[in-house]
């Protein structure tokens, strides 16, 4: 029986390790001085290709009159952090190897992934090579669009395809530039250590990122355009639209939507890809992102909370683990609530309970809970025949309560048809909202004597929450 071959192209149309002769005749058929090997192991193979490193060095040397240097290109992806990144092996014809990498996560070229940190890899080859005097450049990458969009034979459609062909062309007056495609993860020395490269620039690399320390991205799919704009929609409503500095854009198969609170540091940018409906949103741990989030967690199944959640704060937390916990802080309430929302909201209360994270402001962990709180006493007072619907509030606030020392309590002729134990629950919970809700979602104006907002570490977020499920729960012993 003929033993199986393994084909090593060292140039051809593709280079690396084909396993079959007719994948490596395609390869070096029509190539002007294809040169390729068939082995009967792997291991040979792959010997016959790092021979080819040396060579590529002599003949680098050796041809150093021609200026020329050989540049391997590589792109990663990670759905997670949504970031895109490059890696480089720059030979030079003085027989140098200079390895470089960087990454990136503009909005419009996150849909397309990997070949975003390709192309801005072989964008950044160029212009290494003509910074350091260089006129000839060899590009070798193992994507065909590198070279399909330089040479105009692809439309280049994307935002960044588009700024890939034009940089390129524009360049290819002052650089000639041949591409050389590889055929990826076959062995290829210099391919594999570009993305190698590339997969640790991710989180490492230098460049153009600009993903800020301390940021943090969510992503959920399931996620409508439509729920997506309601969702923001009340998120300005809650934080007031004059704070806020908006705005929206499409983007390659979906939009972008920035959000700027003009009075602090506060934004987001949240993005939403038509496939899947996924939606991936970036910003610090504060009240914009907070707030999105909340009102997201309505819409998705208790079940998938702490996976979602897990990914954005990168721990490993079970959904019965949660689910358990719900239902010991909450033993009167778990079964018992009116909506969906509010149990879903409650459950992000608790899964937060979980994050431990030394943060600045915990203050955004606690927001779920006490959204939660106002919902609770809302019903209440609409249960008691106090206010008609939700409605009031927004046209009258609450105008039922008469404030007495530190607390508030129902004027008594705004008793409605209360027992008397509603009628204390509802003076309690009103206090707890007043007390917490405000000062914790709104800026005070910084240059007043006292500043009533509230800074919350983790530690003071974690009393917050368990107070708040305490006080919602305790309505449901009342009843």
């Amino acid at each position: 029986m003929a033993k199986k071959k393994v084909y090593a192209v060292k140039k051809g149309k593709q280079t690396g390790l084909f396993y079959s002769w007719n994948e490596c005749k395609e390869s070096v058929s029509g190539y002007p001085g294809a040169e390729y090997k068939g082995f009967e192991t792997e291991e040979e193979a792959k010997n016959y290709l790092e021979n080819r490193i040396q060579e590529i060095k002599k003949v680098d040397i050796e041809e150093n009159t021609t200026n020329q240097l050989v540049v391997y290109v590589d792109g990663s992806f990670d759905e997670k952090i949504g970031k895109y990144a490059f890696g480089c092996i720059i030979l030079t014809p003085r027989g140098e190897t200079i390895r470089e990498s960087g990454n990136g996560n503009e909005p419009d070229s996150l849909a397309i992934r990997n070949v975003a940190g390709e192309m801005l890899g072989a964008m950044y080859a160029v212009q290494w090579a003509i910074k350091n005097g260089y006129h000839n450049l060899e590009l070798r990458y193992d994507y065909e669009g590198i070279e399909k969009w330089a040479q105009g034979e692809w439309k280049a459609k994307n935002t960044l395809t588009q700024k890939y062909a034009n940089f390129m062309k524009s360049k290819s007056d002052i650089l000639k530039i041949s591409y050389q495609k590889v055929k990826a993860h076959s062995g290829d020395h210099y391919n594999e250590e570009a993305d190698k490269l590339a997969k640790a620039a991710l989180t490492e690399g230098n460049g153009i990122p600009k993903v800020k320390r301390g940021d943090f991205w969510f992503t959920v799919e399931g996620i409508s355009d439509e729920d997506l704009s309601t969702v923001i929609a009340l998120a300005v409503d809650e934080i007031g639209k004059d704070n806020l500095i908006i705005d929206e854009k499409k983007i390659a198969h979906g939009k972008a939507v920035s959000l700027k609170c003009n009075k602090s540091k506060d934004r987001v940018v949240v993005t939403h890809y038509q496939k899947h409906n996924k939606v991936v949103m970036q910003g610090r741990p504060e009240v914009l992102f907070s707030t999105i989030i909340g009102y997201i967690t309505e819409l998705i199944e208790v079940e998938e909370i702490p996976k979602i959640f897990n990914d954005t704060y990168n721990l490993n937390i079970d959904k019965d683990e949660v689910r358990s916990e719900f239902q010991f802080y909450m033993p009167n309430a778990y079964d018992k609530l009116p909506s969906k929302k509010m149990e879903r909201s409650l459950h992000q209360a608790v899964y937060n309970l979980k994050v431990t994270d030394d943060m600045f402001d915990g203050t955004y962990l606690a927001q779920p809970a006490i959204r939660v709180v106002e919902a609770q006493l809302k019903i209440a007072l609409i249960e008691c025949g106090i206010i008609p619907n939700a409605q009031y509030i927004k046209e009258n606030h609450f105008d039922m309560f008469d404030k007495i020392g530190v607390k508030y309590k129902l004027k008594p002729e705004r008793y409605g048809n209360a027992k008397p134990e509603q009628v204390k629950y509802i003076g309690n919970i009103y206090t707890f909202y007043n007390s917490n809700r405000h000062p914790i979602e709104h800026w005070d104006d910084p240059t007043a004597p006292i500043d009533t907002t509230k800074m919350l570490d983790i530690k003071g977020a974690h009393d917050l929450i368990k107070r708040a499920l305490a006080i919602i729960d305790e309505y449901y012993e009342v009843i």
